[in-house]
């Protein structure tokens, strides 16, 4: 799904309740994904993304290489659908507040994150490989997931670690600040998300203590 006439077309990708955008390198690579409704068309058109299904959309991932044209994409996408999950690429520090005003959740600099990931590397290279490993790995002996909490509790009455077996990470307020590695005495409450990693048993253990 593409970008206004002259520019480089883009490709909107339909995945179950989630909308992306990005740019359209190769079409003959599309055969390689297990795509459920793919549309190519100008992405930032009001009809483009209505006939692709953004009224019903979870997420949308504006990832053209312009950031004029995410910054379009994410207006009209906020305005057609106010629930909608918005992550937005930007290749520059002064767009970042601009797309997020505009109505993005999220903005991601691939260049910026890529720079900082190689410096990482140099530095703490057996920190950033483990990190890394723990992000991507997902198998039923091990994943990092992040889980909603449906009551108010405190960590230590939740205990986790010695009733689940999970790892609490973090946790996320509703206001979006983070808790890393929360204190015991850190209250629990109604919509807070919770990071953590496990197998699938002590997750699935820890999501029922949380309803």
């Amino acid at each position: 799904m593409g970008a206004p006439a002259k520019k480089r077309p883009c490709r909107l990708r339909y995945h179950y309740s989630g909308s992306s955008i990005e740019k359209e390198e190769n079409r003959h690579s599309d055969e390689q994904y297990h795509i459920q409704y793919l549309l190519h068309g100008d992405a930032t058109r009001d009809e483009t993304l209505q006939e692709a299904g953004i009224d019903k959309a979870a997420a949308l991932i504006a990832a053209l290489p312009d950031d004029a044209d995410n910054l379009f994409v994410v207006l009209t996408a906020r305005e057609l659908n106010k629930r909608i999950k918005i992550i937005s690429r930007a290749a520059y520090d002064t767009s970042v507040k601009k797309l997020k005003t505009a109505g993005a959740n999220n903005v991601i600099m691939p260049d910026k994150i890529g720079g900082a990931h190689m410096a990482n590397l140099v530095m703490n290279p057996d920190i950033k490989e483990f990190m890394d490993k723990m992000s991507t790995h997902n198998s039923d002996k091990f994943r990092v997931v992040e889980l909603e909490s449906h009551r108010t509790i405190t960590l230590a009455d939740l205990n986790c670690w010695h009733t689940t077996g999970a790892t609490l990470l973090g946790i996320r307020t509703p206001d979006g600040d983070f808790q890393i590695n929360p204190p015991a005495k850190t209250i629990l409450y109604n919509g807070n998300k919770l990071i953590v990693m496990g197998s699938a048993e002590q997750i699935n253990r820890l999501k029922a203590q949380l309803t």
